[in-house]
């Protein structure tokens, strides 16, 4: 069974973390950003708050259930980077798909890290 963002954090929390590598997906796109797990872990306890990421361009996290999400649009946070790319290449991908434009996934996926300034 897939741990959920909160059983993630909690986990890196108890190896000793104190920060962690966060991957918001935008669409075609992500972002990349470090958080702190404690502030975190406190959005679980009060999903009335918010918690603005520095040096990730107006990326606000709020908990929803036991995942976090970024700003209004609901954008899915992940903490393993290569799950972060997967989703943006396939949401890509059935774009392409959707308008009779096939291209392949490795085709995606290279669109997605341009996208995303990885490459």
């Amino acid at each position: 069974m897939e741990l959920t963002l909160k059983q993630q954090l909690q986990e890196k929390q108890e190896q000793g973390f104190e920060t962690v590598w966060i991957h918001v997906e935008d669409s075609v796109q992500y972002e990349t950003g470090t958080i702190n797990i404690d502030k975190a872990l406190a959005l679980f306890e009060d999903e009335d708050t918010h918690y603005t990421v520095k040096g990730m361009w107006e990326t606000h996290l709020f908990a929803s259930g036991d995942e976090l999400y970024a700003n209004a649009a609901m954008l899915n946070v992940y903490l393993d980077e290569e799950e972060c790319i997967v989703a943006c290449t396939n949401y890509l991908w059935e774009l392409h798909e959707a308008d009779d434009d096939i291209i392949t996934l490795s085709e995606a996926r290279h669109k997605v890290l341009d996208n995303s300034g990885k490459l």
